[in-house]
This record gives structure tokens, C-alpha cells and sequence, in this order.
């Protein structure tokens, strides 16, 4: 029978055939500057010439094929050894002594595999020794000099890696002899059962990972220099994860049971990574574990409804990952490992738990070792983050989960000094005129903003006609406040305005009810409820939210709440999902009323305009678009949330209008926590397509981002008219300070701030009505930001050792 193409395909040949289109990729790769994945793929491309000789002597070929076997090889190696690296260091190193040191390299390796193919003809094929250095041994040796070049520093490439070119070019052609080995069997000596199970597969699973959540920002070809420019923190998460796979061979015997688990486990955690990050914008933290409560799944299984076409992208990456795996799997038999003696699985799996629960101690001396000395980082760097999935993308994904969970306990900050906050807190600070008691009660108003500022949107009446008037009012304020949250994570407004303490001197997204307050640190530090009770008043918290959600009812306790009211406990109407804002306003009412007499603080948080933000979400809408430039799933979520916020405002006129009948002197300040997080379907955040938060200023973006509305209101003549634009970590302060109380040192300091540091975050300070650089700011401004971080540290930390 005729042949159709000329040539041999046996298995050998076809492992030689890939090692030329690696290395064709690896060109390809180098011309578009990814020198790292450019480098892996020359290592392929050895390991790939170091099998299909060994994978030919296994069978029986005729003299032909074995001849061209011998032809096809020594092409493909001056392909892959010869024109791949000589064009990969010219690239690295674009300059015209790189360019000739590159040709005399590849003539060089021509004259090497030449004079090779000569001695095989005139049968020496058997010869024990080689003449010269074998070019295949370039995969080897420019791999191994690339990458620790590369972590001493990138620069030095350029000089190095010609320099490395020409010096293997010359001992391809030195009449030097080397002894043959084989490789093979040094390979399998070397990749043995031990390195393959406890260092190459938890490696894989580690690479896997970081490209699953790298594709989230179509950026997976960094993955690799991620690992190689953090050797350390990838060294210190290879360990972790080979803990947690020992533990499951410890328990279920075999390396085979072990590698099914360990596919599963990491599975589900990264697919559970992705939807988290999707819809929340926020990365899975080992803290999330403080979620499986009834709570707090309730509103889970509800945030899982906004899931949408993006869903496909993590169902297919899933799909390669268990293909990936399954192909692991499948050769287990090559490298099995089982483990039948009780006392080795005993002491196999106290070892590695051991190893294990290390990174996950919130002891400050481990965290401190661990940021400090394997990630490198201090206390300013932690906090220059502006978002945990920076860190992230900084690290890699589980070498950035294990960083996030060491920065929750606080390093001490730089030029930090006991005896200078005892000085700052010693102060007598004024706080101006005071006013006697009254009943204070603070109103989170869920995700409220004006979204009347989204001027490319129009209704057909206003949203705040109550607010509006507030405006006019001589016992009324209306001002803007900058919170740290974005599209969720309400209580972290309320910790702040409880606490006086300030998110930007934490890791970004730090969440303090559930990853500060889990020891006896919550009875030892500050909250204005507590001063509130030392001055007489009962203290309530209200919310129709659960009390397991973020650890709330333990939280409101310690911080000094004598009452906590939640969900189970309010007989009032839903409205949309949740429970509707009139219904609450009538329980704080309800609440005030009681007891008469008995000044109360009550801290209350709504849920009515919680997302979901969908057009079925409300049976009537007393409000309708009029123009939009969004499509209409887009403009019906806006129209969702314009609802909410419209609701928001008559609850507030109608409370305003029932403490007027009132005895007892009260005043109420309702916030937004934070901007309404709207995703739609393709996953994009609809409120951020906006011109208002598009400007040129990126600085400005950014602050009107995290901009919310706080609206102030009396029953008794009181001057507001001091309040400004300030920080929701001033406002409790502010609120504590108007009155004529007992009040501790660090409320009076955190309200007297307000005067040279009235607005700031973690990049920019309002001066003068404009944001600037807090790199470019004044001594004053910079010693004012320093000390009150230094004060809160006392406060959190130094004082409760």
C-alpha cells in the first residue's frame, strides 16, 4: 500500500515532534516579552528530548526508523536547543553584540550536532563517552541561572543570560570527553515516589490555583513570575498545602484516595472563590469560616441569586482542572504510596495538623515572624493595599490567602511610642458647646446614597423630598461621609462610628466583628454605647437581620448593647425581600416611647434595600424611569434600588415626624453604610458605569466611590451646623461629644481630629475642598494620620496585652 506522507510516527517520534512545537511556542511567547513562560517551555522541551530515546529502546524498530529517528531528533534539537534559546536571548537582550554572541552560539550547536551525526554513522553509536557537551544540557542550565538571575534582580538578564549562551555554545565544540548516563534512570532516582507525591503534585496543585483565580483578570502568564519574584511565601505555601495532603493520606491510606481528595477540596474552594468574587468583589478569606451560621447562609443562598453569564467561565475552567487532575489520578500506580501501620497514620497526622494550624494561630508574635520575615512586608506596607484582592494578585492566590489571614493581627506600627499616645490622649481637648442629655439613635440606612448624583438617570419625582427639607432645617443636617466599605460588609460602618477606630490603619477589607472580635479583646476596648451607659443611658440594638450574622449579638454585647433586638423578634411587614424600613422606624419609635424618662442610645440597621437589586424585587413601584442611557436590565436594577432609597426617605420623614410628640430630647443621625454593589448578569458593577464616578480625577473617583449620605434630625433645638464632611470613624465621636457627659480621653481626641484631619484614606486627604496625595501632604497632616494610627493601636492592641 502506497504511503500518503512520508516520515515515522511511533510514540518516540511524536515526543520529539512535541518538543518542536514547544519550543516554536516559547518563540512565540518571547517575542510577546513572556520570558518566564518562554523559559518553562525550553524545560519541556529537555525533558521531552530526555524520554523519546528511552521511549524508542523500549520497542523494536527497523533500521530505517531507527535511523530516522537519529535525523529527526538532531533537528529537533537545533530547533529547540540551537534557534529557540539563541532567539530567546536575543530578545531579552536586544543589542547587536547580543545578536553575534546568539549566531556563533547556534553555529555552534549546528557543529555539535553535526559532528554527533557523523560518529553515528561511522558507528559509534555505542561509544561510552561524549564528545563536547551535550546541547540538549542548555534546557538544564539556562533554566536554573534565568531563574535565580531573576530573583536576584530582572535587570541583570540582559548581561547574564548572553554570557550563559556563549559559554555553552564553546563547550558544545570543546574536545572534551563526559561519561554517557542514563538519564532516565537518574530521573526516576531523582523524581522518586516521595518527591513526586510531596513536592511535584502540591507544586501543580499550587500552580493550578493561582492560574484558576489569575484568569479572573485575564492575566494568567504572570502566575509564574508571581512564584518565582516570592520564593519564600511560595515555599512557606508548598508547605501548608503538602500538610493538608499528608492529613488526607493519613486518613484514607493511599496517595491515590489522598489526590482524589485533595482535587475535591481545592475545587470547591476555589469554585466557592470565584462566585464569592464575582458578586461580592472580595477574594475568600480563611475567616470566612465565621459565615457558616443559619444567618449568614440565608443571605449567601440570597447573593448566589445575582449569579450570571460569567458562571460559564468558572464552569469551564473547572472542567480543565478536573481533567488536570484526573490525568494525576490516573497515573498514581507509577508513584503509589500507602500507609497501613496505625501508629505512622497516628503520627503522620499529628505532624501535619500540626503543620498545619500553624499559619491559621492569631498569636501577633507568629503572624508578625511570618509577615515580616517570609513575606517581607511592614506595618505601613500591609495597609497600603487598598484591596485584599490586591494582595492577591500580588502574592498569588494561596500565598495571598495565607498573607491576608497573618495581617489580621496588627504589626506594631513604625516609630510607634507608648508614652507619646499617653501624652496625645492626656490632652484636654474642647469639644465646644454641650447640650444635656438626650436619647441619640443612629439609623444604618442599607447601601444609601444620593443616587440623584447619577445624572445620566432620570425619575419622575424625586428620592429624597424628605432629606431635601432636613436641608433647610435650623435643627437638621445633611452631610456627606466617607466609609471604607464598598457594595457590602455593612457592620464595618457601624464598628467605625461605634469605635472611633479607622479601617485604614487595617489590612483593606479587614473585617473587625468577625476577625478582630473573636477573643477577650471585646470587653477591653472602646465604644461610645459604653460611654453612653456610663452616663446612665440603656443601650439597644435593632436589626431584622439575624443575631449569628457576623458574630452580631456576642459583638453588640461586649460593645455594651443591654438589649438586642433582631428578625425573630419584629412583628413587622416585609417589603420586597426583607423587612421594610417604615416597619423599623416604628420599632425605634416603639422603642423610645417605652420606659419613659430612661435616656436610650440605640443602634439599628435596616434591610429593605439590600441586594438583590432586581425589577420583581417590589410588587409597586411609586417611582418610574424617565430616561436612561442603560440597557433594561441594567436600568430596572437601578430603578430596584432607586426604590429602596426612595422608602429610605419617607421612613426617615416618618420617624422625624413621631419623635416630635416626644418628652424626652432626641436626635437621630441615619448613614449609608456604603454604595449598592449592582451587578448584572455579565458580572458588571452597573452604579460604576457612571460619568459621576468617571472623572479624570482618579483620586476623586475613588473618594465619591466611597461617599455616603448622613442625615441629622431633632426634636430640641440643637446647632449641627458644624458638622461637615468627615469620616464615619468621627461621627460617633462627634455625636457623643455635643453633649454634657463623661467622656473618656481618646472620644474627645477622635473628635477634636476633625479639625486638621476632617477627611482622609489610605491614598488621599481633603485640603481646602480638594483631594490631594497624602505622599505630598504636610508635616501636620502626616503626624495627625501617624498619631491617631498610633493611638488606635494603643486602644486595640498595645493596651490589652
Amino acid at each position: 500500500m502506497r504511503k500518503l506522507v512520508i516520515g515515522f510516527y511511533r510514540k518516540c517520534d511524536f515526543l520529539t515532534m512535541s518538543s518542536v512545537a514547544m519550543a516554536f511556542f516559547g518563540i512565540i511567547l518571547a517575542i510577546t516579552g513572556h520570558f518566564n513562560l518562554a523559559v518553562t517551555l525550553l524545560m519541556i522541551c529537555g525533558i521531552c528530548d530526555a524520554f523519546d530515546g528511552n521511549l524508542a529502546r523500549r520497542y523494536k524498530y527497523s533500521e530505517e526508523q531507527k535511523t530516522y529517528g537519529v535525523q529527526l531528533d538532531s533537528l529537533a534539537d537545533v530547533f529547540c536547543f540551537g534557534a529557540f534559546p539563541a532567539i530567546l536571548t536575543s530578545l531579552i537582550s536586544p543589542h547587536v553584540i547580543t545578536y553575534v554572541i546568539s549566531a556563533l552560539y547556534l553555529l555552534c550547536g549546528v557543529i555539535r550536532l553535526a559532528y554527533f551525526n557523523m560518529r553515528a554513522i561511522m558507528d559509534e553509536k555505542n561509544s561510552k563517552v561524549y564528545i563536547g557537551v551535550p546541547i540538549t544540557i542548555i534546557s538544564i542550565s539556562y533554566s536554573i541561572i534565568f531563574i535565580i538571575t531573576s530573583l536576584i534582580n530582572l535587570k541583570l538578564l540582559a548581561f547574564v543570560m548572553p554570557v550563559v549562551l556563549i559559554l555553552q555554545g564553546f563547550l558544545f565544540i570543546a574536545y572534551i570527553e563526559i561519561k554517557k548516563y542514563d538519564f532516565t534512570k537518574i530521573i526516576k532516582k531523582v523524581f522518586n515516589e516521595y518527591v513526586i507525591n510531596f513536592l511535584v503534585l502540591p507544586f501543580v496543585f499550587l500552580v493550578l490555583g493561582n492560574l484558576f483565580f489569575a484568569l479572573n483578570f485575564v492575566n494568567p502568564l504572570g502566575v509564574f513570575r508571581i512564584i518565582g519574584n516570592n520564593i519564600f511565601s511560595t515555599t512557606y505555601t508548598l508547605i501548608w498545602i503538602i500538610s493538608i495532603y499528608l492529613i488526607l493520606l493519613s486518613i484514607l491510606g493511599n496517595t491515590k484516595r489522598s489526590k482524589i481528595g485533595l482535587l475535591i477540596i481545592s475545587l470547591l474552594f476555589l469554585i466557592v472563590n470565584d462566585v464569592k468574587f464575582k458578586i461580592m468583589g472580595v477574594p475568600v478569606e480563611l475567616s470566612d469560616v465565621a459565615y457558616l451560621n443559619p444567618d449568614s447562609a440565608e443571605q449567601l443562598g440570597i447573593a448566589t441569586t445575582t449569579i450570571g453569564t460569567w458562571i460559564f467561565s468558572t464552569i469551564f475552567k473547572s472542567i480543565v482542572y478536573i481533567v488536570i487532575g484526573i490525568i494525576m489520578i490516573k497515573f498514581d500506580y507509577i508513584h503509589k504510596i500507602e500507609i497501613k501501620s496505625v501508629l505512622k497514620k497516628l503520627i503522620t497526622l499529628l505532624l501535619s495538623i500540626l503543620v498545619f494550624i500553624i499559619p491559621l494561630l492569631g498569636i501577633t508574635k507568629i503572624n508578625t515572624f511570618i509577615l515580616t520575615k517570609i513575606y517581607g512586608v511592614t506595618h505601613s506596607e500591609v495597609t497600603s493595599y487598598t484591596k485584599t484582592v490586591d494582595m492577591y494578585k500580588h502574592y498569588g492566590f494561596y500565598q495571598g490567602l495565607l498573607f491576608d489571614h497573618a495581617s489580621l493581627t496588627a504589626l506594631k506600627p513604625e516609630n510607634y511610642n507608648d508614652a507619646k499616645v499617653k501624652e496625645l490622649l492626656n490632652n484636654n481637648y474642647s469639644s465646644g458647646i454641650k447640650y444635656p442629655k438626650a436619647n441619640v439613635v443612629f439609623i444604618l440606612n442599607e447601601a444609601f446614597t444620593d443616587m440623584q448624583t447619577i445624572t445620566d438617570v432620570k425619575f419622575n419625582k424625586s428620592l429624597t423630598t424628605n432629606i431635601d427639607n432636613f436641608k433647610t432645617m435650623d435643627n437638621a443636617a445633611v452631610i456627606d461621609t466617607l466609609v471604607t466599605a464598598f457594595g457590602g460588609t455593612s457592620v464595618n460602618t457601624e464598628f467605625q462610628i461605634l469605635t472611633g477606630a479607622s479601617l485604614n490603619f487595617w489590612k483593606p477589607d479587614f473585617l473587625p466583628f468577625n476577625q478582630y472580635y473573636n477573643n477577650s479583646n471585646l470587653e477591653k476596648t472602646p465604644s461610645i454605647m459604653k460611654e453612653f451607659n456610663n452616663n446612665g443611658y440603656k443601650s439597644y440594638y435593632i436589626t431584622p437581620w439575624g443575631e449569628h450574622s457576623y458574630h452580631s449579638k456576642y459583638v453588640y454585647t461586649g460593645l455594651g448593647a443591654s438589649e438586642t433586638i433582631y428578625g425573630k423578634d419584629l412583628k413587622g411587614d416585609i417589603k420586597g425581600r426583607y423587612y421594610s424600613d417604615e416597619s423599623l422606624v416604628n420599632d425605634i419609635y416603639n422603642t423610645l416611647a417605652s420606659e419613659d424618662g430612661t435616656y436610650k442610645f440605640i443602634m439599628s440597621a435596616t434591610g429593605e434595600n439590600h441586594f438583590p437589586y432586581e425589577a420583581n424585587k417590589f410588587d409597586k413601584y411609586d417611582i418610574d424611569v424617565i430616561s436612561s442611557p442603560y440597557n433594561s436590565e441594567d436600568t430596572n436594577m437601578l430603578l430596584s434600588y432607586a426604590q429602596g432609597e426612595y422608602d429610605a426617605d419617607r421612613a426617615l420623614g416618618i420617624l422625624y415626624e413621631k419623635i416630635q410628640t416626644l418628652k424626652t430630647p432626641t436626635i437621630v443621625i441615619a448613614f449609608g453604610d456604603h454604595y449598592p454593589y449592582i451587578v448584572n448578569s455579565k458580572g458588571e458593577s452597573v452604579y460604576l458605569k457612571s460619568p459621576y464616578l468617571n472623572t479624570n480625577n482618579r483620586y476623586l473617583n475613588e473618594v465619591r466611590k466611597h461617599t455616603t449620605l448622613t442625615v441629622m434630625y431633632s426634636n430640641f433645638d440643637i446647632d449641627l451646623s458644624d458638622a461637615n464632611y468627615m469620616n464615619i470613624s468621627y461621627l460617633g465621636a462627634y455625636i457623643l461629644n455635643k453633649f454634657d457627659l463623661n467622656i473618656s480621653p481618646y472620644f474627645k481626641y477622635i473628635n477634636n481630629l476633625r479639625n486638621t484631619l476632617p477627611v482622609f484614606d489610605r491614598e488621599v486627604y481633603l485640603e481646602n475642598g480638594n483631594f490631594n496625595s497624602i505622599e505630598n501632604a504636610s508635616k501636620e497632616i502626616k503626624d495627625s494620620i501617624n498619631n491617631y494610627r498610633d493611638i488606635q493601636y494603643y486602644n486595640f492592641y498595645g493596651a490589652i496585652k
